[in-house]
């Protein structure tokens, strides 16, 4: 038995080229420019969070990981840009913000391109549309935080590990579609032979698989253009680490594909790209690092971080006193905070888009069909997934989930289109008006929230601003958690390091402590809400404010209670 293998005709399908057109690319581009605009008109003007302090204080204070300026690993990808419009403004919150403002809309763009390539335009549409009205995705962008940043590298990372993977799969599907054609042209082969020759390799683990071509079998070229696809892919995953070392999560979605990618490709060569482009893009972070800190005392850095964030003050699953708990936040954060999901505490406008996700949801996993492209996105899900479960719970961990969900409802809905209302009169009508339903009452909240952040001072912003107006700083201290960091910012000469008037503290069990060293009692003793153990102390606490924002506006610390403690 002979196959017959038309080599100059296969290599031809597998290496032309499609030119490129700009007019292919309008609607991204137009879509990057829209949630551009969104932002700018909605910029954030308040810094309420103790990350956000360490970011601010890197551009004004020197760049320092050994002093939390920022804390560690640093951040060196985000705070290279946002140094960069530090340099322009001034402003230390609008140069955070701005980095924000500017790479979370260019995000849509390869979040664009991987749901056209995964399902198709019309998914891509609006899939783009929800994530810029998507509430969470538009405040974490208005924060001077390093999140909203961080989402272009995740979906740049992996639309360009999918790239490398379909790559791989098309050149499958091609060849299978040409093997049996007959050409002008040919090679005959004997099965047990090997096929001819043409730029080295050996044949492949199929008796009928298609030349190898430089190291790879069949459209040498195609295959070639995986590789580099996989290895920049590699490459922004790298810079992504320089934003957020959480992105160690999608290792697993970068070694499925390059699993994938040994079906056609040899296995030294995959790990030899996929590992040099990480290694290129750890490197233009790292090397900095190492070079003005040593590797000494990162590595003792990075020690001393992870016991704080992983075992002792951190929400990994290490730290969690009750499991069901945990997971119930969870599902709220990822309900009701990332998805904009109606919650007991939410308006009831928000049924409406409850019920659309829900359907979306239903379609999608009802009509679409399993395959490498669902496998590839699973993936991605189940590792990161598995990551906010055991090891970060919090929401702006949560939100890189988002992207990929929008992308799944955008397709669930385009299925219940295609299934149920296409063929009919009412068809397209009913499916513009649920879509367009879903999309205001999305904007409608997110400009709620958006809105919030921008005119409201946050609870530890109005606490700081309570005590600094109302009391005398040399007769009072202050202990509190996360207010400790933001009085270093706000009010900076309660914090002089030789007279301290503001104290970072857990337990009511410590302030007693540092009380009874004190010879002088300070005259004014205030304690934050956030301190655990006030039940023990409630008879000589007393109320003094209380300072709320809603909460899907400010997560963590949106409701604080300022209280006066009697020394006994």
């Amino acid at each position: 038995m002979q196959a017959t293998v038309n080599y100059n005709e296969l290599t031809k399908t597998h290496c032309q080229t499609k030119p490129v057109s700009l007019q292919g690319y309008l609607i991204p581009i137009a879509a990057v420019c829209v949630c551009l605009i969104t932002r700018v008109l909605y910029f954030g003007r308040y810094i309420d969070e103790w990350d956000s302090v360490n970011f601010a204080f890197g551009l004004s204070k020197g760049y320092d990981i050994l002093h939390d300026q920022p804390h560690f690993p640093g951040y060196p990808v985000y705070m290279f840009v946002s140094w960069i419009w530090y340099r322009i403004s001034g402003s230390d919150i609008q140069a955070l913000i701005f980095s924000g403002v500017l790479f979370s809309s260019f995000a849509v763009f390869p979040l664009y391109e991987l749901a056209r390539r995964v399902f198709s335009k019309e998914a891509a549409i609006l899939a783009s549309i929800l994530y810029i009205v998507n509430p969470q995705v538009w405040l974490q962008a208005e924060k001077p935080l390093s999140d909203a940043f961080g989402l272009f590298f995740v979906i740049t990372s992996v639309l360009l590990f999918y790239m490398a993977v379909e790559g791989i799969h098309e050149t499958s599907k091609s060849y299978l579609d040409n093997e049996n054609d007959k050409y002008k042209t040919s090679v005959t082969v004997h099965p047990h032979l090997n096929l001819p020759h043409q730029g080295g390799g050996i044949q492949g683990d199929n008796e009928y698989s298609p030349p190898l071509v430089g190291g790879v079998r069949g459209g040498g070229e195609l295959l070639q253009t995986s590789l580099v696809y996989f290895a920049l892919g590699g490459t922004v995953l790298g810079l992504g680490l320089g934003v957020r070392v959480t992105y160690l999560a999608l290792i697993p979605t970068m070694a499925y594909a390059a699993y994938q990618m040994t079906k056609k490709i040899c296995i030294k060569k995959v790990a030899v790209w996929g590992i040099l482009g990480l290694f290129v893009g750890v490197a233009a972070w790292l090397g900095y690092l190492f070079f003005r800190f040593t590797p000494y005392k990162c590595y003792k850095k990075f020690l001393s971080h992870a016991d704080y964030h992983f075992y002792r003050e951190g929400n990994s699953i290490l730290t969690t006193d009750d499991y069901s708990e945990r997971f119930f936040d969870i599902f709220h954060n990822l309900s009701a905070h990332s998805l904009g999901a109606w919650w007991t505490d939410t308006p009831f406008l928000r049924i409406i888009p409850t019920i659309i996700i829900a359907l979306a949801f239903v379609c999608f996993f009802i009509h679409e069909k399993w395959n490498f492209k669902n496998r590839f996105l699973l993936a991605f899900f189940i590792p990161y997934s598995l990551w906010i479960a055991f090891i970060q719970d919090a929401i702006r961990q949560i939100m890189v989930l988002i992207p990929f969900l929008i992308i799944i409802m955008s397709a669930g809905l385009i299925h219940g289109f295609t299934h149920y209302a296409k063929d009919r009169k009412w068809g397209f009508s009913l499916f513009f008006a649920v879509v367009f339903t879903f999309i205001v009452t999305q904007v409608v909240d997110s400009v709620k929230i958006v809105s919030i952040n921008k005119n409201e001072e946050p609870p530890s912003v109005s606490t700081i601003n309570y005590i600094t107006k109302n009391y005398e700083r040399d007769d009072t201290k202050f202990y509190c958690l996360n207010d400790w960091r933001l009085f270093q910012y706000y009010a900076p000469a309660w914090c002089d390091k030789k007279n301290n008037h503001v104290y970072f503290m857990s337990t009511m069990s410590g302030v007693i402590k540092d009380l009874g060293r004190l010879k002088n009692k300070p005259k004014n003793i205030l304690i934050s809400s956030k301190l655990f153990e006030r039940h023990k102390y409630k008879d000589r606490l007393r109320k003094l404010a209380v300072f709320e924002r809603n909460r899907y506006a400010v997560a963590d610390y949106n409701w604080l209670a300022l209280y006066s403690f009697e020394w006994r």
